[in-house]
């Protein structure tokens, strides 16, 4: 039973980004593009990625498939579990480039507290940098 609350929490998460994703009506006129959200989650042998109940086992198979069905400028947000490594917070955007996706989102879920947050990244400074 607790295996299907943990799921069911996920999949309210990948919803509720969805939605908050979603361009607004009435903001444009050219058709709205619905984001799809990429969840990745720890498997037993790495990462398991899912796009629309489609399962996939490694991020650029799922990047694929979103640019096979949807074109290179379609909205994808990915959502990475806390229990993976950080380095996937970097290789998320990484990969989208060589796909080609260039209109990626990067959130991470945290299950502890059902919250997520977005990364956006910056230009990389040296270690020495001084921060005021």
């Amino acid at each position: 039973m607790a295996r299907m609350w943990k799921w069911s929490s996920w999949a309210r998460a990948a919803m509720i980004l969805a939605l908050l994703l979603a361009p607004r009506s009435g903001t444009s006129q050219a058709p709205a593009k619905r984001t799809t959200v990429i969840t990745m989650e720890k498997a037993r042998r790495g990462v398991k990625c899912t796009v629309d109940s489609k399962s996939f086992d490694d991020l650029l198979s799922a990047y694929g498939n979103v640019l096979e069905r949807y074109g290179p400028d379609h909205p994808v947000a990915v959502l990475i579990d806390d229990r993976l490594p950080l380095s996937w917070i970097w290789a998320a955007p990484t990969l989208a480039s060589k796909a080609p996706l260039t209109n990626i989102r990067v959130f991470v879920a945290i299950r502890e507290n059902e919250k997520m947050f977005e990364i956006q990244r910056t230009p990389s400074v040296p270690l020495t940098t001084p921060i005021e």
